[in-house]
């Protein structure tokens, strides 16, 4: 990256660069950073500061919706990789998992912290429970999370699994996953408080 670049980019304070290295124009969604991307740098070390956006630009050569994030504070280039989420919701629970201290609201042009939200956890993980010929003929709980409380080998039929939970199969279909075709993970999912 040539160094008027660069120069513009710290009084601009910061900028989202595509993987082509052009400014992103992106006008609506959350920015999160990418836990384990970051690298921070003295504003005056122009060279660390290229040599920094060339290695995210490695990374995110081959993907797509990755983004290199920069910006300035306290005259600290902070550079990391970030992706786009157009959800807020989903956006605050990426950016926990990621361990961010925030996003980036793009329409408001401000950030948006974490600290200002709490996160309720809810997932039921079941034990598949299958017949000689290989299907599936009940579940048993094997871990319930709901608001931080933890219920372990608790019985569970279908009919009890499929009444508490969802209305038919086709919902636990879209909304679970199975796990090494023995453990049944439904609905992991956060609530926004």
């Amino acid at each position: 990256m040539k160094l008027e670049e660069i120069k513009r980019i710290i009084e601009n304070k910061g900028e989202t660069l595509t993987k082509d290295l052009k400014k992103a124009d992106l006008k609506k969604g959350f920015m999160v950073s990418l836990e384990g991307t970051e690298s921070q740098v003295q504003d005056t070390d122009y060279k660390a500061i290229n040599q920094a956006i060339a290695d995210k630009k490695e990374i995110i050569k081959d993907r797509d919706n990755l983004y290199i994030g920069l910006w300035l504070d306290n005259n600290i280039m902070y550079i990391d990789i970030s992706i786009n989420i157009q959800d807020k919701t989903e956006a605050l629970e990426f950016a926990k998992y990621n361990r961010q201290l925030a996003i980036y609201d793009l329409a408001s042009n401000d950030s948006i912290y974490l600290r200002d939200y709490n996160f309720i956890k809810y997932y039921s993980l079941y034990e598949v429970i299958r017949d000689k010929n290989g299907d599936i003929i009940d579940y048993k709980i094997r871990e319930q999370r709901e608001n931080i409380q933890l219920f372990k080998s608790i019985n569970a039929s279908t009919k009890t699994l499929l009444n508490a939970t969802y209305k038919s199969i086709e919902d636990i279909k879209d909304d679970s996953r199975l796990i090494d075709s023995k453990y049944l993970i439904i609905r992991d999912f956060e609530v926004v408080l």
